[in-house]
């Protein structure tokens, strides 16, 4: 019991003990905690006992033994609750530490993202515009050819409808050779119904349509193919659909989406102006203008304490002269 109230010391003591470790320590301080309270109850119970039997030696050895079972439920309540507060602790560090690493991380993603953005994006952006260029160019030259084809040439597919309409050829996907039978003088089985033909002893097939009426049919060999049907999926051409604007507000865009149905001379017209665009967007100075700002702090001036006040002496000289004046002026009235 010693040894182990001693080891939970122990872990309350370490700066670096982990939660998982106190999950440990706190089962084994709750196994304490039942079993010095168990034991002092059992102490009790031989104390109460020996009140009426024992002599008061061994009465002061129960007591005795009552209040080492005491100090030993204390101690260990005492234990697990340092235990539980290590534990908060120890759960608010690590979650600090889990918040602090995931921070970390996230600038260092963020530091690497704005390097890739501020220096790859544009490099990236004006490739894919000079693609759309190089397409509409070329769509441009194929259409012109195409309207004046020379003798036997067969016409040229449109560039990127080539490229980015996919689609899948009919494909063979089984053949076989099945025996079916058909109604006489009809080459193909149409809409005979194959389960309900009936052969004769000679091998001769018939249907039964009632009791009173037959029809023959014949049987005919043929090759069973199953295809896997052709198909084709469309997409609206990259210079109606790509966006892609300038790095920051100031700078130009690469490219703006055009509206459906443009020829590719209105393409390449879209690519010329953004492109004047971008050269007038990269000559404008840099450099942004100055403006200066004055704010009211305090309406206190310094100055306005420096400033003399009015001579005392001639202030009271001045207030006795117009006293007398007023005095005299009030005789000369009576």
């Amino acid at each position: 019991m010693l040894k182990l109230i001693k080891s939970l010391l122990g872990v309350v003591a370490r700066e670096d003990v982990t939660s998982a470790d106190l999950v440990t320590s706190l089962a084994q301080a709750d196994a304490e905690v039942a079993a010095a309270a168990a034991a002092q109850e059992a102490a009790d119970v031989a104390y109460r006992d020996g009140l009426l039997q024992v002599d008061d030696a061994g009465l002061q050895r129960l007591d005795a033994a009552r209040t080492d079972a005491r100090l030993r439920v204390d101690r260990a309540k005492a234990v697990r609750d340092a235990l539980g507060e290590k534990q908060a602790v120890a759960e608010v560090r690590e979650a600090e530490t889990r918040k602090r690493a995931a921070y970390d991380a996230a600038v260092s993603q963020a530091d690497e993202a704005r390097e890739i953005l501020s220096t790859l994006y544009p490099a990236a952006a004006s490739d894919i515009a000079k693609i759309i260029a190089t397409v509409a160019s070329a769509e441009a030259a194929v259409a012109a050819v195409n309207a004046d084809l020379p003798e036997g040439a067969p016409k040229l597919l449109p560039v990127e409808a080539s490229v980015r309409n996919v689609g899948r050829e009919r494909a063979l996907v089984s053949e076989r050779t099945v025996h079916l039978w058909c109604r006489e003088g009809e080459r193909m089985p149409g809409n005979l119904d194959q389960s309900r033909v009936e052969t004769d002893p000679a091998g001769h097939g018939f249907v039964r349509w009632s009791t009173s009426q037959i029809e023959y049919v014949v049987q005919r060999k043929f090759t069973e193919r199953m295809y896997e049907e052709a198909d084709r999926l469309f997409v609206s051409d990259l210079a109606e659909t790509v966006s892609l604007p300038g790095l920051t507000a100031r700078d130009a865009p690469h490219w703006k989406p055009l509206s459906q149905g443009q020829k590719p001379e209105w393409v390449l017209d879209a690519a010329e102006r953004l492109a004047i665009q971008g050269a007038a967007a990269a000559r404008r100075d840099p450099n942004p203008t100055i403006k200066t700002e004055l704010e009211l702090m305090d309406v206190f001036d310094p100055s306005e304490s420096a400033r003399p006040g009015p001579d005392p002496l001639a202030a009271a000289q001045e207030r006795g002269e117009r006293g007398g004046r007023a005095l005299n002026g009030s005789t000369g009235e009576r």
